[in-house]
């Protein structure tokens, strides 16, 4: 269990362990495959499959992009966020119990079949996935390889993942009245003085609407466990998703209603610019009606996929189940680098000839999220995009998941939440290739030329550059089908 309200500053020792607490429970069901969400990154715990913690920080980053959208300062953000959801300094008054109801046993998302005829008779092994991972060309396959594992004939053999299909969980929530709060003001308060910060007010004795504002959201837009920005683990709850279950389906305005009403409960800006803000925080929707939830996911992830890898649109028409060569300019990037960095006077001949589209050095997709391992087979260069020198990790800005309504109709989702502009990145050379790492400047991020040249798969879909701003514009085309439902 998490810490609870009697580890608090200032309770009296007899006091009862939840004094004045509104107690707030809900129903959890985890509509698509869990992978991970244990202990150990990526894996399954088969004790604590739902664990506190993990969904205390899945709270805390959705307050962050909800009500912690209020604060203009990254110090008064992590100070209120300390006062609701708890630092070393000042425990959490908020207590946090899960009880799991009913759950799948955990199983294989994919395992490797011996072919004989592989590799023209030598044979090898090919990557059969589970159902509903199976269909071919399942687009659901493109965002999930990190869990596939490697050949047992590899040079580092590893089982695919194994992911728990379907899991229902009650999540208890116990948060301390106004009367309770009212006691720890002066110890935060007190604090803030010290740091310069503004003094808390009478409104903020209430942390039952943070509370609430951060689980609407988690539920609705987040999930649990491993890639749930890519719709892994994603969550319904009745409680939290009041849609009026008449609603046959809720049409889009509708759900602009809905969530236009709970903007303005939470308090939360209705405004979808980004402003100056140094975090993430809730941006606009877009959504495609849908028949069911698996159809729904895949119509979220083949955008995706389309647009960074499908035929005609990120890369050239391949031959012999060859995949053609990419439009994005991050591998003509890569290979004009190693030149560079070897001082080599021209191209290996195992190399691509020359792509004279590509004027200067580029790399728009880092805006997607990072690291991008970027392997280019044949030609020894695998370096790894990524936020700095010292970290790889930067969360993508984008979430494609499905959601399900109160009313049991389906629809796929985008949510693209308001980030700070990327301005650079960096570039660490893979085993072979480059002799140092370099940085990424932000106008090899975000230049207008980069959606300029002939065949980018950004033409014609965005002035600014940007691959985030020309993949929204590639979802909401007729064709697709997506529709902005944000304010």
């Amino acid at each position: 269990m998490s810490r609870s309200i009697r580890d608090c500053p200032g309770r009296p020792e007899d006091a009862n362990p939840y004094p004045d607490a509104i107690t707030k429970s809900y129903e959890i069901q985890v509509i698509t495959p869990l992978f991970g969400g244990g202990a150990k990154a990526g894996e399954n715990d088969e004790v604590t499959l739902i664990r506190p913690s993990s969904i205390r920080g899945h709270l805390r980053f959705w307050w962050r992009a909800t009500r912690g959208a209020r604060f203009e300062a990254v110090e008064e953000l992590r100070q209120r966020e300390g006062e609701v959801w708890g630092t070393t300094e000042n425990p959490s008054p908020v207590s946090i119990e899960i009880a799991v109801e009913e759950r799948d046993e955990p199983s294989e998302c994919a395992h490797y079949k011996w072919n004989p005829k592989k590799r023209r008779g030598e044979g090898g092994y090919d990557l059969r996935w589970s159902h509903p991972f199976n269909r071919r060309g399942n687009p659901l396959t493109y965002v999930l390889f990190p869990f596939q594992g490697t050949p047992p004939d590899s040079e580092n053999p590893k089982l695919p993942t194994k992911i728990v299909r379907s899991v229902r969980f009650r999540l208890t929530v116990r948060i301390p009245k106004q009367e309770l709060i009212r006691r720890y003001i002066p110890v935060y308060n007190k604090q803030r003085e010290e740091k310069g910060l503004t003094q808390l007010v009478d409104e903020d004795h209430n942390i039952e609407i943070d509370v609430e504002a951060a689980l609407w959201a988690w539920v609705n837009f987040g999930g649990i466990g491993a890639r749930t920005r890519r719709g892994c683990g994603a969550l319904h709850c009745l409680e939290a998703n009041p849609l009026d279950p008449d609603l046959i389906p809720p049409s889009l305005q509708e759900f602009k209603d809905w969530l236009k009403d709970r903007l303005t409960y939470f308090g939360l800006p209705l405004s979808s610019e980004s402003g100056d803000k140094k975090w993430p925080t809730f941006g606009k929707i877009y959504m495609k009606d849908g028949r069911d939830l698996i159809s729904c996911w895949e119509n979220s992830i083949s955008i995706m996929k389309d647009f960074r890898q499908g035929v005609e649109v990120g890369r050239n028409l391949g031959s012999d189940r060859r995949p053609g060569r990419s439009r994005w300019p991050e591998p003509e990037s890569l290979r004009e680098l190693v030149l560079r960095q070897q001082n080599l006077p021209s191209r290996p001949h195992r190399w691509h000839p020359p792509d004279h589209r590509i004027k200067d050095l580029a790399f728009p997709r880092v805006e997607f999220g990072m690291p991008i391992i970027i392997e280019i087979r044949g030609e020894n260069i695998k370096p790894t995009l990524q936020h700095d020198k010292d970290h790889d990790r930067m969360a993508s800005p984008l979430i494609l998941r499905p959601i399900t309504f109160s009313n049991g109709r389906f629809a796929s989702m985008i949510l693209r939440l308001n980030t700070p502009i990327l301005e650079s990145a960096y570039v660490k050379p893979g085993k072979r290739d480059l002799v140092s790492g370099c940085m990424i400047t932000a106008s090899q991020i975000r230049d207008p030329l980069n959606a300029e040249y002939e065949d980018s798969p950004m033409s014609g879909l965005c002035d600014t550059g940007s691959a985030l701003d020309a993949f929204i514009a590639f979802a909401i085309a007729e064709e697709r089908g997506f529709q902005e439902v944000g304010l």
